[in-house]
């Protein structure tokens, strides 16, 4: 049951990414002109976001990137369920930058080969 829900909270997940695609005139999506990616590494605090659905109740986001061997970055997103004290809910996925002419435009997967934009819009 529980890799039932987990395959098709990942599905819907998916589903939404590439149903908001005719939005994409409604949202400037300017990118920054340049993206030093080793900077982009680490462990980033959500202090704003969206207002999906999957995301309802979770509390304390997070996500971490890191190199993997095969020249893509290693995503995890990491939250709690209404509280700190809640049930941790992990996503792994993985990133790429189809473009190295404009690095501030990748491509992030948390299943199979199905990929959704992820513009770097901003930086410190």
């Amino acid at each position: 049951m529980k890799i039932e829900f987990k395959s098709l909270f990942i599905l819907i997940t998916a589903f939404l990414f590439f149903s908001c695609s005719n939005s994409k005139n409604m949202v400037d999506s300017k990118t920054v002109d340049s993206l030093d990616i080793k900077k982009f590494i680490g462990k980033c605090y959500e202090i704003a976001g969206f207002p999906y659905s999957f995301e309802k109740g979770l509390v304390g986001v997070t996500a971490t990137y890191s190199f993997r061997d095969d020249q893509k970055i290693k995503v995890v997103n990491q939250a709690y369920k209404n509280s700190l004290d809640g049930k941790l809910s992990v996503a792994t996925g993985k990133a790429k930058i189809p473009d190295l002419n404009q690095p501030s435009k990748l491509k992030v997967s948390f299943f199979w080969f199905f990929y959704a934009d992820y513009f770097v819009m901003d930086k410190l």
